[in-house]
């Protein structure tokens, strides 16, 4: 694929592994496996699409769905986004991630559970309930 910005690897202590420095890459259309993966890396994949239904419906064509980011002035459109989009968290108008208080998860095939906030102490906890008849 066509890289727009980046891709080189990167040296030093990250000379032995596979390191790249942040890269952009261009994309011919969805089946593209770095569309259809989940990748926690510097690497950004940019897809054109036809308009905002070819968007929702080109994103919703993964197994994953942990994140997904919408910059737009457009009320309207974030509700129809909250509600068509099959993905955990949704940001608006921001880059950086979750909020510590808040419940982060994926859906699909993103992520074992809730983490974060009252839900990630559940991770940390063993749980015992006790029924007792009296009579």
């Amino acid at each position: 694929e066509p890289i727009l910005r980046g891709g080189r690897l990167t040296g030093g202590e990250y000379a032995k592994g596979h390191w790249i420095a942040p890269t952009v890459l261009e994309v011919a259309d969805n089946t593209n496996p770095i569309m259809q993966s989940e990748v926690f890396g510097p690497v950004v994949p940019f897809l054109r699409v036809d308009g905002f239904e070819d968007a929702v419906a080109k994103a919703n064509d993964s197994e994953y769905g942990l994140s997904a980011y919408l910059f737009t002035r457009d009320i309207g459109r974030m509700m129809r986004v909250s509600r068509e989009l099959n993905f955990a968290e949704i940001y608006f108008n921001r880059s950086n991630g979750e909020q510590v208080q808040a419940y982060h998860s994926g859906w699909n095939q993103s992520g074992i559970g809730g983490e974060d906030g009252k839900y990630g102490f559940d991770n940390y906890l063993k749980k015992q309930t006790m029924y007792v008849n009296w009579s």
